[in-house]
């Protein structure tokens, strides 16, 4: 758990960093926008993950935060574009930027939902390494012939080595 706290903190340090050495790390907070992004990822995850295990909902909440981030971004385009005034294009910079954040939101809320889908997907942490993937748990025996595999079909095939060191498969 520790480390998806530290993960998250390290993901927002970096972009708050970023801000920074750009010169104005304010510029990267809108509270209206993060509200909008989410709230949408919520009302997203809320009704469409229900009794589902935690790894799903980290999944699902981040899945919904980057569409909630375009939604937004669609919104703040459209506002703009409704009520920009051809004749002042001074203010169009600032209002892309505001608009322009919300995908930003959505990637970052997708990104720290991605380290605690992770940290949660697995019942202890300990398992982690005990777990492994389908295919390396096919029954291998060792046989006198040889290395025996399965095959889909249900047949086994066996793999060895002959006298002068040629690789040979037969059907067992």
């Amino acid at each position: 758990m520790i480390s998806v706290i530290f993960g998250v903190l390290f993901t927002f340090g970096m972009i708050f960093g970023v801000g920074v050495i750009a010169g104005d790390p304010m510029a990267l907070i809108d509270l209206i926008t993060l509200g909008v992004v989410i709230g949408l990822s919520l009302i997203g995850t809320i009704f469409s993950s229900m009794a589902k295990p935690r790894s799903e909902l980290f999944s699902n909440f981040g899945n919904f935060s980057v569409i909630a981030g375009w939604i937004a971004f669609l919104m703040g385009a459209t506002i703009i574009s409704g009520s920009m005034d051809l004749g002042d294009l001074k203010n169009l910079g600032p209002a892309l930027a505001v608009a322009l954040l919300a995908p930003l939101y959505g990637y970052t809320l997708k990104f720290c939902c991605m380290i605690g889908e992770t940290y949660f997907s697995l019942d202890s942490p300990e398992e982690a390494s005990e777990q492994e993937s389908p295919k390396t748990r096919q029954e291998i025996e060792v046989g006198n012939a040889g290395l025996v595999f399965p095959s889909p079909n249900g047949t086994k095939y066996s793999v060895g080595v002959d006298d002068s060191g040629n690789i040979r498969t037969r059907s067992i």
